[in-house]
């Protein structure tokens, strides 16, 4: 009876960690930088906020036991994508406009004229 058990908890772990591949979708347009990382072997406990015009932002962060931490840049193209997919744990992210980006998008909104001869 337990090597039932044991055979059918293996069995439900290997169909979740291959559901979890197949639900994710691979990333269009996009090139990752690691520009950073670290281990932190003991808990962590973050605060931070910030004031701005018209509101502002605040957050905290608490792990428990080991952590890995990461610095990214991710380059995306003109309708580029990260895919569907997921993260072990707390994510932040800011976001950039770059400035081909900005330009596409004006180019795009700007009304197109034709030109009389």
């Amino acid at each position: 009876m337990k090597k039932a058990l044991w055979v059918l908890a293996v069995a439900v772990a290997g169909l979740g960690a291959y559901a979890a591949n197949v639900l994710a979708t691979p990333s269009v347009g996009q090139s990752t930088t690691t520009l950073g990382k670290a281990l932190a072997a003991e808990p962590v406990d973050l605060s931070g906020h910030a004031k701005q015009p018209g509101g502002g932002w605040r957050a905290r962060l608490h792990t428990h036991g080991i952590s890995d931490f990461y610095v990214i840049d991710n380059k995306f193209e003109v309708g580029g994508t990260s895919g569907w997919h997921s993260h072990p744990g707390p994510h932040v992210e800011r976001k950039a406009r770059s400035a081909s980006a900005s330009r596409h998008a004006a180019r795009r909104s700007r009304p197109r004229t034709r030109s009389q001869a």
